[in-house]
């Protein structure tokens, strides 16, 4: 049901566009506007598919570890810094730290990828404004052998004790409310894990409701099942996508706004997505409407309360 919703959502919010579009021819300015929400929502199903397919291709053991021989303390702080654009749209502080300033080992750069963008999208997504995320890397030595260790720590929402076991499995959503508002799938933290063990390493969780959230990964250095390594003087980062800049900030209105109120419709849209909310109220006509927006129902009717809207 989860999976379903997710798919909808970006469906309609394609869908919705080219049938307005055939319609009524829209003027540039329009066309490229709706054509670029349909581009970044086109690429959200086309991310949800790959993660869908990585779930595959991990339960099915068809999932292989190519290992490149690079600086992981520079390419993860390189990596880091992809995210910056994101934590200062929400106004987070961003740190990221490290055991060693230089650490030249064997990794596998494509799961290292996605296992630190999961946990990174996450902590932006439910770390509230002026909130702190901060990644450690550490290296560590037991027993002879060489392990990796990537911590990610945020000061957001947090996660229910009774919670905490679940949240690595497939589509398992820890708080539905608050992942709706803020997107997901329930998809990324079972990659991580399951990314993990194919690296045999661990992923641990420590969190406090209202305070924050550690996720702590560990693997070896040079993993049991491995392809034959490559190494690479230079890799390439991956493209991050702009799901994180979408804003669920409500509309304000100034004294004009207020003003104009009195001779127009009242119209309060209620919808948990913020894309979803922009998208009906640029099917209504601003001149007959004055349009207010609320995030969830318990807000929506607090709102209906005190302005009645028509």
């Amino acid at each position: 049901a989860n999976i379903t919703h997710e798919f909808r959502t970006p469906l309609t919010l394609i869908k919705g566009p080219i049938e307005q579009m055939i319609a009524n021819p829209p003027s540039s300015t329009t066309l490229k506007k709706r054509l670029s929400g349909m581009q970044k929502n086109t690429h959200n199903l086309l991310k949800l598919i790959n993660q869908l397919l990585d779930l595959y291709k991990l339960e099915s053991k068809q999932m292989k570890v190519v290992i490149s021989y690079n600086d992981i303390t520079h390419y993860t702080k390189e990596l880091v810094h992809r995210f910056e654009p994101f934590t200062n749209h929400k106004e987070l502080h961003l740190e990221f730290t490290a055991t060693t300033t230089q650490w030249k080992t064997y990794f596998a750069t494509a799961k290292w990828n996605k296992i630190l963008y999961n946990l990174l999208s996450n902590a932006i997504k439910f770390t509230t404004e002026g909130g702190f995320i901060k990644v450690h890397l550490l290296q560590l030595r037991k027993a002879d052998k060489d392990y990796i260790q990537l911590q990610v720590a945020d000061t957001g929402i947090g996660i229910k004790p009774e919670k905490v076991d679940h949240i690595f499995n497939r589509f398992y959503q820890a708080d539905a409310s608050a992942t709706r508002l803020q997107g997901g799938t329930g998809i990324g933290l079972a990659l991580v894990k399951e990314l993990a063990m194919l690296q045999k390493g661990t992923v641990t969780v420590n969190s406090i409701v209202g305070k924050g959230t550690e996720f702590t990964v560990t693997f070896p250095v040079t993993p049991i099942i491995v392809d034959k390594p490559i190494v690479q003087k230079d890799i390439l980062l991956p493209t991050l996508d702009e799901e994180m800049l979408i804003e669920n900030k409500q509309i304000t209105f100034n004294d004009t706004h207020q003003k104009e109120k009195q001779e127009k419709l009242q119209l309060l849209i209620i919808e948990d997505n913020a894309e979803m909310r922009r998208y009906i109220g640029s099917c209504i006509d601003t001149s007959i409407y004055t349009i207010l927006e609320a995030a969830n129902g318990e807000e929506g009717i607090e709102k209906a309360q005190e302005v009645v809207p028509d």
